[in-house]
């Protein structure tokens, strides 16, 4: 008996592993957060892995904003960029991209957050930039 449940746990498991492979590997651009949880002033850190068959860049002016749950998803306002928006920061097919972001003590603590990302495909380095997709991390709670 003790046999046949430890068979089933582990199907249930590989089936399970399956799952998540299948789902990350259709994801062609991701963004994930070192952790789920930060307290306000401390440091997040962000790795995004192209996946996609083409370069990506990211914007210079505003490369990612973010964005608190409270009925719908909303931006923190950001102040409109002064110089030229152009395309900047690019990673190429396979690649990986880190930065780290200060989440300022102003805040709202208790609520999800995640981060928007715009991107652009195939556009080249020091070109306008125009966006192609926005990017979203998977969401984290400050506190």
């Amino acid at each position: 008996m003790n046999k046949k449940i430890l068979v089933v746990v582990i199907l249930v498991i590989i089936g399970i592993l399956a799952t998540v492979f299948l789902i990350l590997k259709k994801e062609k651009v991701l963004v994930l957060t070192d952790k789920n949880e930060y307290q306000s002033g401390q440091v997040l850190k962000v790795n995004i892995r192209n996946n996609s068959k083409e370069n990506i860049c990211f914007s210079t002016c505003n490369n990612y904003y973010l964005e608190r749950k409270d009925e719908t998803w909303q931006s923190y306002k950001y102040e409109k960029c002064q110089k030229p928006d152009l395309a900047g920061f690019c990673i190429k097919p396979g690649g990986i991209k880190a930065f780290e972001l200060d989440l300022l003590k102003d805040i709202e603590v208790l609520k999800q957050h995640r981060l928007a990302i715009p991107i652009c495909f195939d556009c080249q380095e020091g070109e306008g930039f125009k966006e192609s997709k926005r990017l979203y991390s998977n969401q984290f709670l400050i506190k």
